[in-house]
């Protein structure tokens, strides 16, 4: 999950340079890529992966609410940079993507220091369960 982080990291700043160079046609591609991209991690998320942790804690009003409220603020902001590259206004692109750069950057660090941990100190036995369902879950998505 870490390494769809870097991944959609990566996007985003590749999408900073197209729309600075006012590469519109570019633009377009790279929101397209990166939303797909944080979508989809979301919806593993949101599906099987803060289903599992709720179930293994017994707890659904904790770090996974905050994570979905989040992803919904992201989702905001992505249909935000949508609208800026549709009207090629750069001024008003850079006015999303600085705060939206930061705060995917505060929710990936929440992620990764504190709901992956907890995941990972529940039993061996337990992951397979988990493994199960992510399988399951692409399986179904690619159907």
């Amino acid at each position: 999950m870490t390494q769809d982080h870097r991944y959609c990291d990566m996007i985003l700043s590749e999408l900073e340079n197209t729309v600075l160079e006012e590469n519109w046609a570019v633009a377009e591609l790279k929101v397209r890529q990166v939303t797909k991209n944080i979508l989809y991690h979301f919806e593993h998320e949101e599906e099987t992966l803060f289903p599992w942790l709720e179930k293994m804690t017994g707890e659904d009003n904790g770090p996974t609410r905050v994570m979905r409220n989040e992803h919904s603020d992201i989702r905001q902001m992505l249909t935000e940079l949508h609208s800026c590259i549709s009207e090629k206004d750069i001024l008003r692109y850079l006015g999303v993507s600085d705060p939206l750069g930061i705060y995917i950057q505060q929710h990936n660090l929440k992620e990764e220091n504190i709901l992956y941990p907890m995941i990972d100190s529940q039993d061996t036995r337990k992951h397979t369960s988990l493994v199960k369902s992510m399988i399951q879950h692409q399986n179904n998505r690619a159907a």
